[in-house]
């Protein structure tokens, strides 16, 4: 007796093709894409390769752009601000997220955790703006929320121009809006994963922990965080793309990377060196270096996870 025959696997041209109507409905979100997203890249890699100037005629320079670039001691060290920055980010950045994440899953009353949490994302709704200029009012060295208080205390000797002095002005810009900001703003992506992930073990997991006498700190480092991997999985490379791309809170404070550049990241320098000064051409240079910056270190980072994978497979 022969075997059955199976029915051949349709391929993906195949399936598009039986679906053909479905996926016109994704063409305007694909031309939107092209349109908003690749075509400013290919064409800031093409403007990288003229001097283009708001003063001088656009005249084609080949890699010139690139060549002064590799020169530019600034743009270089602005990327250790930048680093900072990161660090910043997944330690307290993803600290104070998850602890108040645990927090509220300890609360036994459901209706206590819906206010809570409507509590703490409600922020979300706000303009990043709102929380700079707010800060800017509190880093005042004359009339400040922080040294006024500081002050009042009999502790003016830790009254700071928080703003004004290199050693103390990166420190602020990335501790604006603590720890609200973290919870919300800034930190609402980190604070919802966290807590839908906690939310998603499985309570048997909890009850068997508990019955084995776990604590709840040996709970935190045996359960919850190793469950959390995906979520810390996609943070992390949300926060190798926002490498390039930090440094935002600068320009809402307006210290424009100084005091003695202790607050310039790339972005900002590309803005001042590129944009506000006229010299569009160097500006594409720059934004094309972190895009490819930004590629690599993404692109890295997913195959170091897929070869962590396979290991562990």
């Amino acid at each position: 007796m022969s075997a059955p025959s199976r029915k051949p696997t349709p391929s993906s041209w195949q399936l598009i093709g039986r679906s053909w109507a479905l996926y016109l409905t994704l063409l305007p979100t694909i031309a939107l894409i092209v349109i908003f997203a690749y075509w400013p890249t290919v064409n800031g890699f093409a403007e990288s390769l003229y001097s283009a100037t708001s003063s001088d005629a656009r005249v084609f320079v080949g890699l010139d752009n690139y060549r002064t670039l590799v020169e530019d001691t600034t743009f270089w060290k602005a990327f250790v601000n930048a680093l900072w920055y990161f660090l910043f980010a997944v330690t307290v950045g993803w600290a104070v997220p998850f602890v108040a994440a645990e927090l509220l899953i300890s609360l036994s009353s459901a209706k206590l955790q819906y206010l809570f949490r409507t509590l703490l994302i409600l922020p979300m709704a706000f303009p990043a703006a709102v929380f700079g200029f707010i800060w800017s009012f509190m880093y005042d060295p004359n009339d400040g929320v922080i040294n006024t208080f500081l002050n009042a205390i009999g502790a003016s000797g830790l009254a700071q121009n928080w703003l004004g002095d290199p050693r103390t002005a990166l420190g602020s810009l990335m501790m604006v809006g603590f720890p609200i900001v973290l919870l919300s703003a800034g930190g609402g992506l980190p604070f919802l994963l966290m807590l839908v992930g906690l939310q998603n073990i499985p309570q048997e997991i909890f009850d068997a922990a508990a019955m084995d006498g776990c604590s709840r700190w040996q709970r935190v480092w045996a359960i919850d965080l190793p469950m959390l991997g995906g979520q810390f999985s996609l943070l992390t490379m949300l926060a190798l793309i926002g490498l390039t791309q930090a440094g935002s809170i600068t320009l809402l404070l307006a210290t424009n990377g100084g005091p003695a550049f202790s607050t310039t990241t790339p972005l900002t320098w590309l803005i001042q060196s590129g944009i506000s000064a006229g010299n569009f051409g160097y500006g594409s240079a720059m934004g094309t270096v972190l895009f490819a910056v930004s590629l690599t270190l993404s692109g890295a980072y997913l195959w170091f996870q897929r070869r962590s994978a396979r290991r562990g497979a």
